[in-house]
């Protein structure tokens, strides 16, 4: 396997080269005389290979290959085969395999694609993704650290790292990494626009599923990388601004501002030097959170082994990016000139432009927070990175909630206050028991006191949602009146016909409701810590409206996991609800320990063991409104006794189902778009079926 997946590599390598050095010489012949079809064959061959170089690696995991430096390191023979497989991207060398797999597949789909109509625009994008791939080969080639195949040192297994065996994490790298290499895509054909000197639409055209597909990726990556850490690292919560974390959040922000300028640019010229800025620096960001990751320069629970070369090599490549880049548009900003001169302030152009800088300042103060500030000896902690994020989560739901109100050039004052209306008063009469429901318990000393930015946060969330109903709902009601046919047959055409608009606002929606959780889930948590003895039983504590009691505890040896388990009683309002056993897992091979913790929630649904409670049932064990969160730990210094860390976080499902809707809008939002029925044929056909009138 070491000599297939090498040789796969540098013949990759140079087949990637060869097609650089012919695509060049193609654009730069007027007459466009070379044989673009061999061209386009090599670019699929480069996949092939890297696919051959990928395969070997999965075979050698399967077999479990330790001549192999990289199985020996991430694999042992007792793991499931789902564990093995999902090894090859748990160490940095298989991580860079996958990501050049990824690019290499979508490269060779756009030349299948475009194989029989080339032109010049693919053909520069062409050209740039084969470079973006030959910089991933060169690091895999060169850099040792970074190459799967180097042969081991004859060394026993160690194993996956026991954090990562757990469902939420095996999928999360790869939906990073799919996200990562997709926005790849936009980045090739904005250096193609600019290039090419083409300022029409096309490359928006060409790429807009692609970012959508990219963004779809990077949330669901973020999304199962939060589920992880909030039922797998025992803390009890979901976000902890750690540096690689926020590497993979600095992209997803500006791929939001990439997505609405795409719309802009596409219906009407607005924001054309803004959008190809954007898909450069969402690539280069994309970069920048594999660096982060994989150069070990910054300190995280993620990171790897610092390398100096693959740094070199890193830093050299965003740079030369970043100059080029630049270069392009300033050469080209009269070409691309923006006709960005609002009418109104009140519309949804200046809304989208607003959008673009929040978004793009919030990046930037992540970004110089996460891998800036470090080089200078200093770092933010979470409450610094929150002391920003909630007044630009505030302006941001404004934005959301302006947005889809406002018309494009200017916005009528009397429909506004109609579509004002109605989440008004929704929300004005839910903004008294909300207050009362969640009582921060202290009088409001300052406007930015974190409790009432929160309140403020959620009564905003509930009029963002109310108002995406409403949308919906209006929406319908007028598709109805004007096509006499009924509410539910109209509301249905509007997500069969307007796939774009509909999945954006059920995007909206997804994130009103997740933002509503954040803030019940952290704002109003309720925690405490206390330690017992072994020998205590009986021994009770208490949260809120919870109980536990202590009942036993015991110790397993489970052949590679030695497992200690605490057995709790869990009452409720002096109801019992059944039994618990949060447990301390220590793995031989890795002489590791984890805390694996029990919940009584919503959150129970991804960790299935603790679904149904010992002596309960589903039903006790599902509380849709809050989780009661438990975790032990040993006390080093006396093996008699046990500190027991509980939590009681409210509204954490809204997290998880506003992560599931706004999921559901992207691919909704992503889906081709379905025929819409001309409105005569309409009424000729509800004409047959006696419901209206034919007009003449």
């Amino acid at each position: 396997m070491i000599y297939v997946g090498s040789f796969s590599l540098m013949a990759a390598a140079l087949v990637a080269i060869y097609i650089c050095v012919s695509l060049y010489s193609w654009l730069n012949d007027k007459r466009r005389n070379h044989p673009y079809d061999k061209i386009y064959a090599a670019i699929i061959g480069v996949f092939g290979l890297v696919s051959l170089a990928t395969l070997a690696l999965v075979l050698a995991f399967i077999k479990q290959d330790y001549s192999i430096d990289y199985v020996a390191k991430y694999s042992s023979p007792e793991m499931a085969m789902y564990l093995k497989l999902a090894a090859i991207w748990a160490g940095q060398a298989g991580s860079m395999l996958f990501w050049l797999f990824l690019l290499s597949g979508f490269t060779a789909l756009i030349a299948y694609r475009r194989m029989k109509e080339p032109d010049t625009l693919t053909n520069y994008a062409l050209l740039i993704l084969t470079v973006v791939e030959l910089f991933f080969l060169a690091i895999l080639i060169l850099v040792r650290s970074s190459n799967p195949f180097i042969p081991g040192t004859g060394g026993g297994p160690s194993g996956l790292n026991p954090l990562l065996q757990h469902w939420a994490m095996v999928l999360h790298p790869p939906t990073l990494f799919i996200g990562y290499a997709g926005f790849t895509i936009p980045f090739a054909y904005a250096l193609a626009a600019l290039l090419a000197k083409d300022s029409t639409s096309e490359w928006v055209n060409r790429t807009h599923k692609w970012t959508l597909f990219s963004w779809l990726f990077l949330s669901l990556g973020i999304i199962l990388g939060a589920l992880w850490a909030y039922v797998v690292l025992g803390w009890g919560g979901y976000w902890g601004w750690d540096p690689v974390e926020n590497a993979s959040l600095v992209p997803w922000l500006t791929g939001i501002a990439l997505m609405h300028s795409f719309t802009a640019y596409r219906r009407r010229g607005n924001l054309k030097i803004w959008t190809a800025a954007l898909a450069v620096t969402t690539f280069i960001l994309c970069i920048v959170a594999t660096f982060i990751t994989r150069s070990g320069l910054i300190q995280s629970v993620h990171a790897y082994e610092r390398d100096p070369l693959l740094t070199t090599l890193f830093a050299g490549f965003m740079l030369a990016t970043i100059g080029i880049s630049y270069h392009l548009m300033t050469t080209n900003r009269e070409r691309f000139a923006q006709q960005d001169n609002f009418e109104s302030f009140i519309s949804k152009q200046f809304t989208y432009y607003l959008n673009n800088i929040v978004m793009v300042a919030f990046a930037a103060i992540v970004l110089f927070a996460t891998a800036i500030l470090p080089f200078f000896g200093r770092t933010w902690s979470a409450d610094n990175y929150n002391m920003i994020a909630r007044p630009l989560g505030i302006l941001y739901l404004l934005l959301l909630i302006a947005c889809p109100l406002f018309g494009w050039i200017k916005t009528e004052k009397e429909q506004l206050y109609r579509r004002l209306m109605v989440p008004g008063v929704v929300t004005l009469a839910a903004a008294i028991p909300i207050w009362f429901a969640w009582n921060p318990g202290k009088p409001p000393i300052t406007i930015m006191d974190a409790k009432i930015i929160g309140f403020i946060g959620m009564l905003l969330a509930l009029f963002l949602g109310v108002s995406v109903i409403e949308l919906f709902v209006v929406g319908a009601q007028v598709k109805a009146k004007n096509r006499g046919i009924g509410f539910f047959s109209a509301l249905f055409s509007i997500f069969r016909n307007n796939r774009s608009t509909a999945g954006g606002y059920i995007t909206h929606l997804g994130i009103a409701i997740a933002m509503f959780g954040v803030v019940g889930s952290t704002m109003y948590i309720s925690e405490t810590q206390s330690n017992f003895s072994l020998s205590q039983s009986g021994w009770v504590t208490s949260l809120a409206n919870y109980q536990l009691k202590y009942k036993k505890f015991d110790k397993a040896d489970e052949g590679a996991i030695v497992s200690e388990r605490a057995y709790f009683d869990v009452y409720k309002d002096g109801r019992r609800l059944g039994e618990i056993a949060p447990k301390i897992a220590f793995f031989k091979l890795q002489q590791q320990s984890t805390r694996q913790v029990a919940v009584v929630g919503a959150s129970a649904v991804f960790n299935p063991s603790d679904l149904k409670l010992r002596g309960g049932n589903a039903l006790t064990a599902y509380n849709p409104v809050e989780d009661l969160f438990v975790s032990i730990n040993s006390d080093q210094n006396n093996p008699n006794n046990v500190s027991i860390e509980i939590k009681v976080n409210p509204l954490i499902s809204l997290v998880w189902l506003g992560s599931i809707i706004l999921t559901l809008g992207t691919i909704l939002a992503y889906w081709p778009k379905g025929m819409a029925v001309p409105v005569a044929e309409e009424k000729k056909a509800k004409a047959k079926a006696g419901r209206v009138p034919v007009e003449a």
